[in-house]
């Protein structure tokens, strides 16, 4: 199809990935949010809301970090260090935390309400404009600027309470516990490319082991990431002893940028093959991991059709005849995939 001239700046190329990663990391207390999201590609412009423990984790002689409380003036860094970054100064926005600034913002305006209608007032509908206005601003500059996003939240468990008739003419209170979310303004689930949750492990006696948990919570998600790689609810762990927090972070969240320019095609052949290998020992329980390294070692090096024509049957056919029914469906679906990408390749 052919655009017209005037819209040409317009244009956006379909299949083409941005190679940032804008993440919402979310948590309790000490699981190491903060700790993960130093470790995002440098240099980084961070924003200290006000729980002063970012700084301990940036590096002194590369990032810049800037605090504020008040929510105004937090939107006017947010939007500082966004035009800091298109200008090549910065490649990593950090807020830590978001949870701060919307309680921080919410605190300012019931203050103002308080003060200007008497301490009983509450917000209305028309409130919610003004209070929200240092928030939006944020938000927008932090969906429009080209360059990885990095914000902490603390974990919002919500409660729901219903009454429900547990017989004739008698009702009882039902309490249902949502999944744990971010505790965030909501506007702000649509800026987020991917999500995770961090949590810390404990011993019997209910003490920190050393141990963090990283779980995907969900997001957008290429398809031409391999669903056995990235997929909701997939676990990382971590300790002891502690990996530093670029480690981290490449574990988990840098081998998906950058995303190929060239039509947006991550395939097997971009992916580390230790990734690989932990993501299928996941899905093919049961199985030895020699045969998962042949299996993973084959595709991956698997470059043109004709490697596939050749190698597929002869050297996966009898590996796949080895395996059980659920275990020889998984690696079919990621032949199949393979072979798909090879013949987009002409």
């Amino acid at each position: 199809m052919q655009i017209p001239k005037k819209w040409e700046k317009n244009h956006t190329q379909a299949g083409l990935f941005r190679k940032v990663n804008k993440v919402i990391l979310f948590g309790e207390e000490k699981s190491g949010k903060s700790y993960l999201a130093s470790g995002f590609p440098g240099p980084i412009g961070a924003l200290d809301t006000g729980e002063g423990g970012i700084q301990m984790y940036l590096n002194k002689d590369r990032d810049t970090c800037l605090t504020s409380t008040d929510p105004a003036e937090a939107a006017d860094i947010i939007v500082w260090l966004c035009e800091q970054a298109r200008k090549g100064e910065i490649n990593t926005v950090l807020v830590d935390s978001g949870t701060l600034l919307w309680d921080n913002t919410k605190e300012l305006a019931y203050e103002k309400i308080s003060n200007e209608r008497g301490e009983s007032a509450r917000a209305e509908f028309q409130d919610w404009a003004w209070i929200k206005k240092p928030i939006n601003k944020a938000l927008y500059a932090l969906m429009r600027v080209p360059a990885h996003v990095a914000i902490t939240a603390w974990q919002n468990e919500f409660r729901m309470t219903q009454d429900e008739q547990v017989a004739k003419g008698k009702t009882s209170k039902t309490q249902i516990k949502r999944q744990n979310t971010a505790d965030l303004e909501r506007k702000y689930g649509y800026l987020f490319d991917l999500a995770f949750s961090l949590s810390r492990g404990v011993d019997q006696l209910l003490q920190p082991d050393g141990t963090y948990t990283i779980t995907f919570w969900g997001g957008r998600v290429p398809s031409s990431i391999p669903s056995h790689l990235l997929y909701p609810g997939r676990k990382w762990e971590f300790g002891p002893p502690p990996k530093t927090p670029q480690q981290v972070y490449e574990e988990v969240i840098g081998w998906m940028a950058p995303y190929k320019e060239g039509g947006g095609t991550l395939t097997l052949l971009d992916v580390n093959e230790n990734d690989v290998m932990k993501a299928w020992k996941e899905l093919l329980v049961g199985v030895e991991d020699e045969l998962v390294g042949k299996v993973v070692r084959i595709l991956m090096s698997m470059q043109t059709k004709e490697d596939y024509t050749r190698r597929a049957q002869s050297e996966l056919g009898p590996i796949v005849t080895g395996m059980g029914p659920e275990q020889r469906k998984i690696v079919q679906q990621l032949i199949d995939q393979r072979k798909a990408e090879l013949n987009g390749k002409d």
